[in-house]
């Protein structure tokens, strides 16, 4: 059951935009997993509260410190699904959410032996301060900052391989003055949020990992830059 207001929400939203870093600490970041936009581009989501789990936690004052106590939260979720029809499209009673548009990453393939100059580098602009992809679960996100345009990338285990194979390719294959988020960095047991802000001094990736289905916040990593 909701328990979130509009305004509730309202804030929540400024918070995450002025001081992202703060709003990942304090509240779990849900982004759908499934039935997520196909392609990559501006699309328009919708804001609201989680009701997946009826419990929601997060570590005290120091991250990752796990013999410290785990303080009741919220989760907020940023989807393209209607929470009119609940969460992640399952059924549900209406909820509070707001609407407005984001840079979605979609994820997408760059197999073995593929050329560089393929790569599916997605450019974030001005249109939206607030970028979201889907959550990882074996992928590696890609930031590129060269040139003074921001390009970021959502890539997927080719079949047959690894998310720590994936990671250690890209790594060969991009090389430095690329930040590489991927396995090593979260493992089986984990998965991660990553959001992107720009609130007018250019964009701020950030990635909060979590428990595996139960999205127990684990600890935040700020990116980029």
């Amino acid at each position: 059951m909701a328990t979130l207001t509009a305004l509730d929400l309202q804030m929540r939203k400024a918070a995450l935009l002025v001081s992202p870093e703060d709003f990942l600490r304090r509240h779990v970041l849900y982004t759908p997993g499934f039935m997520a936009p196909a392609a990559s581009g501006v699309v328009s989501v919708y804001f609201s509260e989680s009701t997946l789990y009826a419990e929601k936690t997060r570590p005290g004052s120091r991250l990752g410190v796990l013999s410290r106590p785990f303080h009741k939260t919220d989760a907020i979720s940023i989807s393209n699904n209607n929470p009119a029809a609940g969460v992640g499209g399952m059924a549900g009673a209406p909820v509070p959410c707001l609407q407005f548009n984001v840079h979605w990453i979609a994820t997408s393939f760059h197999p073995p032996g593929a050329a560089v100059g393929a790569f599916p580098w997605y450019t974030l602009t001005s249109v939206s301060g607030l970028m979201v992809t889907q959550r990882l679960t074996g992928c590696s996100f890609v930031v590129d900052p060269a040139g003074g345009a921001m390009r970021v990338a959502h890539i997927m285990p080719s079949p047959g391989e690894t998310g720590t194979q994936l990671r250690a390719r890209l790594v060969t294959l991009l090389g430095a003055g690329v930040s590489i988020y991927g396995r090593g960095e979260y493992s089986q047991d984990r998965e991660a949020t990553v959001v992107g802000i720009d609130n007018g001094h250019g964009w701020h990736i950030y990635v909060q990992k979590q428990d595996l289905q139960s999205f127990k916040v684990r600890s935040i990593k700020q990116l980029y830059p």
